[in-house]
């Protein structure tokens, strides 16, 4: 049975810069999710950058895993193991970035920054973490196996900044393995009423290794802003 004093996961995340249909995550454009278990490295755009970074994501079986590694500026430092995905990044040390910093397919990234559909994830500089409205239902987390997972709510907002009478149509989309992205639940803001809270009287039921993430569907203006967040509980054998 369904209990939201079970263990999941908040994700929220921005994109500042929406052109057209777009995925809610710092990086802007569509997220690229990996077909299968890839070697990752991180890098900075700042050659000076020498901090710790940890990573969250899953490793080839849908474990959840978590590892740090110490940045070694533009050049792109390896994680260990092999991720089917990654979805939270954060400087766990005492000293802020310099420049963006990213988790991507390439060892050797142009100036510390991988091309677009190779980058996993992006922490912005002066932010510290990820900012990343999409995850993947893990299939085992600290030892416990995922039975099923429930997306409890969605809040959407259209940020200060964006254009006057901007019209921004929301999705939420699941894809389960295997399958494609469905819409699980829409809704449409304007820069006049810039942001609503649903929570789901049913909760979305989702399994394991499920992908999850927030959408643009269209856009009226270019440039405009926006942000989302979602919570998922996890239900364990």
């Amino acid at each position: 049975m369904f209990d939201p004093r079970n263990e999941g996961i908040g994700k929220f995340g921005r994109n500042s810069d929406v052109d057209a249909a777009e995925d809610i995550w710092s990086a802007g454009g569509d997220y690229t999710f990996a077909a299968s278990a890839e070697t990752l490295y991180v890098s900075s755009s700042d050659g000076g950058d020498t901090m710790d970074v940890t990573v969250v994501g899953l490793d080839a079986d849908g474990v959840e895993t978590t590892a740090t590694v110490t940045l070694a500026g533009q050049a792109g430092v390896v994680l260990p193991g092999t991720w089917l995905r990654t979805y939270r990044a954060y400087i766990s040390g005492a000293t802020a970035p310099a420049g963006d910093v990213y988790v991507g397919t390439e060892a050797a990234p142009t100036v510390g920054v991988p091309a677009a559909g190779n980058v996993r994830a992006k922490i912005d500089v002066g932010v510290g973490q990820t900012l990343m409205a999409l995850c993947t239902v893990p299939a085992e987390v600290d030892g416990r196996t995922v039975q099923r997972a429930y997306i409890a709510d969605m809040l959407l907002t259209v940020l200060p900044g964006s254009p006057a009478g901007v019209d921004i149509d929301f999705s939420l989309y699941v894809r389960e393995s295997g399958g494609i992205f469905l819409s699980k639940s829409s809704l449409g803001l304007t820069d006049t009423q810039p942001s609503l809270f649903r929570p789901f009287t049913k909760a979305i039921q989702v399994p394991p290794l499920a992908d999850i993430k927030l959408r643009v569907d269209s856009v009226s203006s270019a440039n405009s802003k926006v942000s989302g967040e979602f919570a998922v509980f996890y239900e364990f054998v």
